[in-house]
């Protein structure tokens, strides 16, 4: 979006605009259910005022009762006509809304969603569902809150103003202590979001990790940042109640004990003969909670006011700038070109601002070529770039001849396929997550998939074959399993350009032998670009560009680079030299 980013006050009244209808429907009945909760208490005026007549007509207070009834019913009808437009409206807005988001997110850099996780459900999950209960129960609940003390003020003006204005005595206090209760509201809840955040990511990484800790014999109390993040938001709370506890309980006091004036006043006033009967009734039923219904105003408020950080952070990603959409390739519906080319490319982000510094080569379409060097080189960076997780700081990235920033985000995703060297998987079945490569994928050709991968007998010995859960990020598959799944979603996705990162790291000898054959069905026709820390096992390679802290030391085929490359010789014989001891030994 362009101008200043939107606060969220500023989205909530984009998001009641956005269902104008729904939004003075449930308005309006919400107004008539206070008129109609009103009602009682004229009636019950005009009760006293026929009880203490002369001669009482008891048909005249059949009649006023059966109105008092119908009254009562009308009031639940109506209010729960307005609840019922209010959740209708705040359903529509939630799901507009969660749309939305998605669709930022659609937008965003692939590299800016990293490590997210927690942060992101909140915004998505809490943050929405926040808004949503906001609207659906807080609205209706508000309208009647300010509507029926304004509608019980004026009724109890035109009786008796003395009386009035004794019932109202209370509130000047009350709005004093609502005042100091709420002052610094947005400070708080900035720190409570910041806490709460922290508590919920450290918890995601505890429960990721028990399986470890375990292990190790180690209890949530010993994990020192989990524990800390909940103490402090425990401590947090308590300040907060600390600080706020006689405020509150002063305003709650004030709002809803005005009998305590309006009793002595009535009966001083009635024994000076100024004051009947029905009107000291009056004033006894109604003044006395005269301002009670502004508590749920106040609730509304404290609700919006906690709400207005989470709608904060919901506008923050609706309007953060997307990565620029790029232009289709010349011809629409065909590919560019499946060759690479690194023009003076830098990149960095958060403290390390050179993690790629002035890097430049090319990998001719159909060759395979491998990143090599320490870790944090720069490796796996290069391979985000050509899949556009970042777009780099200087210099470009090519395929085909065309800057990957001026391609249609789905043009792009169909040249590449990519394999991490930790691929996720959904709490799903195998055929789940294999069609994600595409939907339209046959079972034998999910087979085909498997088989090339070498995990055929693994789907025959499950109970389901592919139907079989692989349960959360893949957990009842082993390493190697997970690598060579990943392998097969990109064999289905048949994709002109492959990205390997490390896609062997986490598998043992026997798995990794099974991978690299995969690999090896996987590059055929394939620009094929692979992150090894293996040496040994990217010598055949058409092309190895050597990284040393981000820099380019050499490119060229292996022979090459241990006469021409100090650190591609240096780590070849710290691989080959490591390999010889343990056969010696």
């Amino acid at each position: 979006m362009n101008g200043a980013p939107r606060t969220g006050r500023r989205l909530f009244a984009d998001l009641l605009r956005a269902e104008p209808r729904l939004l003075l429907s449930a308005a309006a009945l919400a107004t008539l259910a206070a008129v109609a909760e009103l009602a009682p208490y004229v009636l019950v005026h005009r009760m006293a005022g026929a009880v203490m007549a002369p001669d009482p007509d008891p048909g005249h207070l059949v009649w006023l009762a059966v109105l008092m009834l119908v009254a009562a019913i009308l009031r639940l009808l109506l209010f729960g006509g307005a609840n019922i437009l209010s959740h209708r409206m705040a359903f529509r807005i939630q799901k507009n809304l969660q749309v939305a988001l998605v669709r930022a997110l659609e937008r965003q850099p692939l590299g800016a969603l990293e490590g997210r996780a927690g942060d992101l459900k909140k915004t998505l999950v809490d943050d929405v569902g926040g808004l949503e209960h906001l609207i659906a129960h807080t609205l209706p609940d508000a309208v009647a809150g300010l509507v029926l003390p304004l509608l019980a003020a004026v009724l109890l003006l035109v009786v008796d103003w003395r009386m009035a204005l004794a019932s109202l005595a209370l509130l000047p206090v009350a709005l004093v202590a609502q005042k100091r209760a709420f002052s610094g509201l947005e400070v708080i809840h900035a720190q409570w979001h910041a806490a709460d955040t922290a508590a919920n990511a450290s918890l995601l990484a505890y429960i990721r990790g028990i399986a470890t800790l375990k292990a190790h014999h180690r209890v949530a109390r010993s994990l020192g940042t989990l524990r800390q993040a909940v103490h402090a938001l425990a401590g947090l709370a308590d300040s907060i109640t600390r600080r706020t506890a006689i405020p509150y309980a002063l305003f709650f006091v004030m709002l809803s004990t005005n009998l305590l004036v309006v009793l002595p006043v009535g009966l001083v006033l009635h024994v000076a003969g100024s004051l009947d009967v029905a009107a000291f009734v009056l004033f006894v039923v109604l003044g006395a909670g005269l301002t009670a219904p502004l508590l749920r105003v106040m609730y509304a408020f404290g609700a919006l006011e906690r709400q207005m950080q989470g709608a904060a952070r919901v506008a923050a990603l609706l309007d953060t700038p997307a990565v620029s959409p790029g232009r289709q390739p010349p011809i629409a519906g065909t590919r560019v070109g499946a060759d690479i080319s690194f023009e003076h490319v830098s990149f960095g982000y958060g403290e390390r601002p050179d993690v790629v510094h002035d890097v430049s080569f090319t990998i001719p379409a159909g060759s395979i070529a491998a990143l090599v060097g320490p870790s944090g080189a720069g490796k796996s960076t290069l391979v985000r770039l050509v899949a556009r997780f970042w777009d780099p700081r200087a210099g470009a990235v090519h395929i085909g001849g065309v800057d990957v920033r001026a391609m249609a985000p789905e043009c792009l995703r169909d040249q590449v396929a990519v394999v991490f060297q930790d691929p996720f998987f959904f709490n799903g079945t195998l055929r789940e997550n294999l069609v994600i490569a595409t939907a339209d994928t046959t079972t034998a050709t999910l087979m085909q998939a498997v088989d090339a991968v070498g995990l055929s007998g693994l789907v025959a010995q499950l109970p389901q074959g592919l139907d079989t859960p692989i349960g959360d990020r893949g957990a009842r598959l082993s390493g190697g399993e997970r690598q060579r799944l990943a392998i097969a979603r990109a064999l289905l996705k048949d994709a002109p350009i492959l990205l390997l990162d490390e896609a062997t790291a986490f598998a043992d000898p026997e798995s990794e032998r099974a991978v690299q054959r995969a690999i090896g069905r996987l590059t055929v026709g394939r620009t094929v670009l692979v992150v090894a820390h293996r040496l040994a096992t990217v010598m055949q390679a058409d092309t190895i560009a050597v990284l040393a802290d981000g820099r380019l030391d050499g490119v060229g085929r292996h022979e090459i680079l241990l006469r021409d490359s100090p650190v591609y010789r240096r780590l070849w014989d710290a691989q080959t030299g490591s390999r010889d001891w343990a056969l010696r030994t």
